[in-house]
């Protein structure tokens, strides 16, 4: 990628969220952190495809011994003393606050959804057969769209209210906030690289340009992983597919339980638009990176490499499993050098 001058990149970066200090007062270089909250369902798996190829065996994940665990700062702190080479995090156990320390400067990555968009493509993956492990996946599998959602609706009512409001104000509103929907929308502003998934693309032209300073030459062009919708769709015509699935009540409701999240949802689209539009020549880089989408693609579809790796396992070409947990936290590298963590039982 072109690269973009530093103290322009660093006048729009604290335009946005102050860059995390690279140097102490002390004069060393503090380490610089990727913390990818990963939201299920909002686009975080090509996400990771994409830090994994390009950090390799400096990027990790964790997954926890439940899907109701939670990574706190301190075991992130642990983790990261333990390991030195880990520049990148990523897992669906990450919460909000992001940790403060003076070791370490952290760039939080958090993708937003539609509500109603994100609900129906998790009733389409707890549908296919990789989603067993999930506890609505008999549901799912049994009902229809409307009866499922109804079941839902009245048994696991936080599963499918206002989730990405809930996620970002915390687990307790900002100081000086009087309802959840304005923590979360406070946290918004500070969120360091914020995207959704309708600007896809802009959200990643503007993360490359935010980085440059701490990574130079990164460089975040994807290939869409675990996608439940169909390529090149639009939101509007998927949320009527949605609604002529769940019919005009169900689908009525939803949307009323969810009106903290499309007002989040509306905001974000609103932030990630100024501040793709904040990077200089934006339409022009925007174009440069859909060709390297097209050449990615390109070489996905054609390289015998690739047409090979497609007849693997996950677990052939994926990152190494680490272990969650103050005394655990030990690699256990695989093929492609990058890292994951996994928890052990109690």
């Amino acid at each position: 990628m072109i690269v973009a001058e530093n103290d322009r990149s660093k006048a729009i970066l604290d335009n946005i969220r102050p860059m995390p200090e690279l140097v102490k007062s002390s004069g060393s270089v503090q380490r610089t952190i990727l913390l990818h909250m990963h939201i299920f369902k909002n686009g975080g798996t090509t996400i990771d495809s994409v830090l994994e190829r390009e950090f390799h065996e400096f990027f990790a994940t964790i997954h926890g011994p439940s899907d109701e665990s939670i990574l706190s700062g301190a075991e992130i702190i642990s983790l990261l003393n333990r390991h030195p080479s880990t520049h990148v995090i990523s897992s669906h156990h990450l919460r909000y606050p992001v940790p403060q320390t003076q070791e370490y400067g952290f760039f939080d990555i958090c993708m937003l959804r539609h509500p109603l968009d994100r609900l129906h493509s998790m009733y389409r993956y707890l549908r296919e057969t990789h989603a067993d492990e999930h506890p609505l996946r008999e549901l799912a599998r049994t009902l229809d769209c409307g009866p499922f959602f109804h079941a839902c609706s009245e048994d696991y009512r936080a599963w499918l209210q206002n989730v990405q409001t809930t996620f970002l104000a915390g687990p307790l509103p900002i100081r000086n906030h009087a309802s959840p929907l304005n923590a979360a929308l406070a946290r918004l502003e500070d969120i360091a690289l914020l995207g959704t998934t309708e600007l896809f693309d802009q959200s990643l032209v503007t993360w490359e340009y935010l980085l440059y300073p701490a990574f130079p030459g990164i460089s975040l062009h994807f290939l869409p992983q675990n996608i439940t919708r169909h390529p090149g769709s639009s939101l509007q015509a998927r949320l009527d597919a949605f609604r002529a699935l769940c019919g005009p009540e169900l689908y009525d409701q939803l949307l009323a339980l969810n009106k903290d999240d499309v007002a989040l949802f509306d905001s974000a689209t609103r932030e990630v638009t100024r501040r793709f539009l904040a990077r200089p020549f934006c339409l022009d880089w925007l174009a440069e990176f859909r060709q390297r989408n097209a050449r990615l693609e390109y070489l996905q579809n054609h390289s015998l490499k690739s047409r090979c790796r497609a007849f693997m396992s996950r677990s052939q070409i994926s990152s190494s499993l680490f272990e969650w947990g103050l005394e655990a936290f030990e690699p256990k590298h695989l093929s492609n050098g990058g890292r994951h963590f996994i928890a052990k039982p109690a």
